[in-house]
């Protein structure tokens, strides 16, 4: 009954300096309420994941907020001790008739039950919309005998920065290969006012006894011990830190894990250990779904925690240690020169010791006067019980003989009471360093000193941002001159050959010329012949008319259809000439009779002529109206406004990235994903968007997510150097040593000398080659030949020797000309295996068929960043192909592919 009246008690002071607080910040509220108004149709609503829960399950919910007002909008989440309800940061959405916000929310039932989830709320000022409330049904695992689960804690009753030691205890007389998969619910590492730490005595990952556990979304590595024939102990450590004062109470810590009845069935064999640090698979609540599995679970005695707040005002070098530690200083030299780092390095005892931590000597004035201190400190060290932290200092001037000394304050709980101690000074002798400058350096006569400026291999290129990473407002068109100089390199040979070797070809297409009856008819005209008979050579040579059967109504009948026009006019002028022959008034036809004559005998050889190439007209018409037309692409939308405040949290991560890593690959990860939201969205370049995900996510040691959004930009953008090289970086930081090229391992360098341009180059002076070849064969052959028309007697020429030498050239150029085709064609028509997707878990065993009851298929297990070629699906199993060559199957939630269309 005390402890509840406290607990109100406790609770009821935070409720007061909440709405204390509050009150304080009404004015400003107010203010930020008048400039951001919500609008009418800004409504909320939380979708339900579609899965069944279980104790124990962290499951996503997704809260939408169509129509999202301007400002600074607060999300009120319901709090319950039979769940766990916490969210990330919003994203932008777009959707056909509408766009707001999407809260991710992450609900963790901590009693099987059918729970009620009041409504999620958002509020901007003094305005605030609800989600509809919800039941949740909760589903519990069997409870065992067999299985015994104990959380031992080293204190339940602390002062404000002591740590507790948790021991977890599990003890099971199953077969361990009957349990296909566990989880372990700790509500104590679930807390926001609670800190985890790593223990300093972590067993090593390598070690026989070592085995992995998943605890509470952590990785875990425990220690096994079989303790009879029967029953197996497993055995882990974790460290926690209450932040905040107050009495808690937690849930009870469960342990659940899928059992196979039929394995459990077999003979116990002794456990000897795993190949596998992480042994278990923590998917238990996806796993179970067989007839022959079964969920069973084991309870562990719930906690409360009274954490005592520390007298105020505390000493201004108090860091929240707690009782009297042990500590040395030490460094490794006493003499060292100007400018040269000195490693001080302290070295503590004490019961907490993976919480305790030092003052910042960067407050310290007795430091930062005659020292300047590096930004980024080295990790801590643990050797033979103790704890190592190193911080490296530089010198400011020579006057310098110690480290001065350095007192702190802990908190005494015997007394209690603050309590001071000191650090004894070091002393330390700083030396001058002669300034030296290349103006003083004396050389030879004849030596000059230059320095050689060269790109860096090493690193990720920046981000793109601005007009880069916004979309291209007319569609970018491949330039045509490449291929336009490709064709005149093609053509030119053989058109400059042709050319050469036109002259004989000319004079025998004047005399074809020359035999044409339209040409045949004007000669016999000019030369004052008798246009009749020049008339009846030209219809028997064009139309077939024997000039013995040549008559009026003849040419009418054979021109009606082609040509009837012409054919009248000729037919009476034939009449008109046989009456003039007939009247015997004049012989021959007047000058104006035969221009009219030779006037209507071109119209119809025109006429004749154009009948003959129609259907070749035709056809051109045709194949010319099929040729599609190339629509302009409409103009993109505009660029989002969210993408500003992307590029300044970008910013602000990289300054955090060197003061603090590891909070600033946090930073990265949120940025990539805030990223990947914009995918969609036509304003933004799409090779240059997932140029700056991959980045990103190397940013934050993402290598699976770099590598998959590096190579989705690659195969967009294929030429750019940037996206190339940063792609380069992130494999070479992967872990699995593998061959980057895919397939056979002779053909990726030889697609690669094909591809040199060098080989080019080559290719290209052989096509020239064969052609000047060809053309020097080809002249001798008809010289040879005319002159074996003038040739009154076959004789043996001297230019037979001439000949052969030419044939053999031509035959080398043709081979060689045949070799150069044959290797482009392979180049165009055989491209290399590339990769169809990359592992994206920290770790995964490949399996030797679809389920976890296959042996491991490889030596260790695959590390993100992999990249594999997929072979087949089976359910939520991948077989995969290695780079390699090897082959396993590998799980659907560990593996991601590069083809964006089969992801979604």
């Amino acid at each position: 009954m005390k402890n509840n009246i406290n607990a109100m008690i406790n609770r009821l002071k935070r409720r007061a300096m909440t709405l204390l607080l509050g009150s304080c910040a009404l004015l400003p509220t107010q203010a930020l309420a008048l400039t951001a108004q919500p609008t009418d149709d800004w409504q909320l609503t939380l979708d339900p994941p579609s899965q069944t829960l279980w104790l124990g399950q962290t499951s996503e919910w997704l809260l939408l907020s169509h129509n999202h007002p301007e400002g600074e909008v607060e999300l009120v989440l319901p709090q319950s001790d039979a769940f766990q309800l916490v969210s990330s940061d919003p994203v932008p959405f777009r959707g056909e008739s509408h766009s707001g916000m999407a809260y991710t929310l992450q609900l963790t039932p901590l009693s099987a039950q059918t729970l009620a989830l009041p409504p999620v709320q958002l509020r901007l000022g003094e305005h605030s919309r609800s989600s509809d409330s919800h039941r949740i049904e909760v589903s519990q695992p069997e409870l065992v005998e067999e299985m015994q689960f104990e959380i031992r804690r080293s204190a339940t009753e602390i002062p404000l920065g002591q740590s507790i030691s948790l021991e977890g205890v599990w003890t099971f007389s199953y077969p361990i290969q009957a349990l296909k998969a566990v989880d372990i619910l700790l509500p104590e590492l679930q807390q926001d006012h609670i800190r985890v730490l790593s223990p300093w005595d972590r067993p090593d990952d390598n070690a026989l006894e070592s085995i992995g556990l998943p605890v509470s979304g952590r990785r875990v590595i425990a220690q096994w011990d079989q303790i009879d024939r029967e029953q197996l102990q497993i055995r882990f450590r974790m460290v926690i830190q209450p932040t905040e004062a107050g009495e808690f109470s937690f849930p009870a810590p469960i342990l659940m894990a899928s059992l196979d009845n039929e394995t459990a069935k077999l003979p116990r064999r002794r456990f000897t250990g795993s190949r596998y640090p992480a042994y278990f698979d923590n998917d238990f609540f996806d796993d179970g779904n067989s007839r022959n599995t079964r969920r069973i679970m084991a309870v562990a005695q719930p906690l409360t925690l009274t954490v005592h707040a520390l007298p105020q005002p505390a000493p201004d070098n108090f860091s929240g240690i707690i009782g009297r530690p042990v500590i040395e200083a030490s460094v490794p030299h006493h003499s060292v020169s100007q400018g040269e780092p000195i490693p001080y390095t302290v070295s503590l005892a004490h019961p907490d010791i993976e919480a305790i931590e030092l003052p910042a000597l960067d407050r310290q004035y007795a430091f930062t006067n005659d020292f300047t201190l590096a930004s980024n400190n080295g990790p801590a060290r643990y050797r033979d019980g103790r704890k190592h932290l190193t911080q490296t200092l530089f010198a400011k001037h020579t006057e310098i003989d110690a480290i001065p000394a350095l007192t702190l304050s802990y908190w005494d709980p015997a007394n209690n009471a603050y309590r001071e101690m000191q650090i004894d000074a070091i002393p330390l002798e700083i030396t001058e360093n002669e300034v030296f400058s290349l103006s003083d350096a004396e050389f030879a006569d004849g030596i000059k000193l230059t320095n050689r400026v060269e790109q860096d291999p090493e690193g990720i290129w920046a981000h793109r941002w601005g007009d880069r990473l916004d979309a291209q407002r007319e569609p970018a068109h491949a330039s045509p001159w490449p291929q336009r100089l490709l064709a005149l390199i093609l053509l030119l040979p053989p058109l400059a050959m042709l050319s050469l070797l036109a002259k004989p070809h000319l004079k025998q297409w004047q005399a074809r010329r020359r035999q044409r009856p339209l040409i045949q008819f004007k000669t016999a005209l000019q030369s004052k012949g008798d246009p009749l008979l020049a008339l009846s050579r030209y219809c028997e040579q064009r139309l077939g008319i024997a000039p013995s059967t040549l008559s009026a109504d003849r040419l009418r009948q054979q021109l009606a259809r082609s040509a009837p026009q012409a054919g009248e006019a000729l037919a009476q002028w034939l009449e008109q000439d046989q009456q003039r022959f007939a009247d015997r008034k004049q012989t021959h036809a007047g000058q104006a009779d035969t221009a009219q004559l030779l006037h209507w005998i071109k119209q119809l050889d025109k006429r004749l002529a154009r009948s003959a190439t129609s259907f070749a007209l035709a056809l051109l018409l045709v194949t010319t109206a099929a040729i599609p037309l190339t629509a302009d692409a409409a103009d993109s939308a505009p660029a989002s406004l969210s993408m500003e405040s992307v590029q300044q949290q970008h910013q602000r991560a990289l300054r955090l990235s060197e003061e603090h890593p590891q909070r600033g690959r946090n930073e990265h990860a949120k940025i990539a994903a805030k990223l990947a939201s914009f995918v969609d969205d036509p304003a933004f370049d799409p090779a240059s968007l997932r140029y700056n995900i991959g980045s990103s996510a190397f940013h934050a040691g993402d290598l699976g997510t770099s590598i998959l959004w590096l190579h989705r930009a690659e195969r967009l953008a294929p030429n750019d150097e940037r996206i190339r090289h940063n792609l380069a970086e992130a494999r070479a930081e992967r872990v699995d040593e593998l061959p980057i090229a895919f397939g056979t391992y002779w053909w990726s360098p030889l697609y690669q000398v094909s591809q040199h341009p060098l080989w080019l180059a080559i290719c290209a002076a052989i096509y020239l080659a064969f052609w000047w070849t060809l053309y020097q064969w080809l002249t001798d052959r008809l010289q040879r030949t005319a002159s074996a028309k003038r040739a009154l007697t076959g004789t043996r020429r001297p230019q037979e020797t001439v000949s052969l030498s030419l044939r053999g050239s031509l035959i080398v150029a043709a081979a060689l000309l045949l070799l150069a085709g044959l290797s482009q064609a392979l180049n165009l028509s055989h491209t290399p295996k590339t990769a169809d997707g990359v592992v994206m878990s920290q770790e995964v065993v490949g399996r030797k068929g679809p389920g976890l009851v296959f042996a491991p298929a490889f030596t260790t297990p695959l590390h993100q960043g992999t990249e594999f070629i997929l072979l087949q699906q089976q359910t939520d199993w991948l077989e995969v192909q290695l780079s390699n060559g090897l082959q396993g199957w590998l799980p659907n939630r560990a593996i991601a592919v590069f083809d964006e269309d089969a992801q979604r």
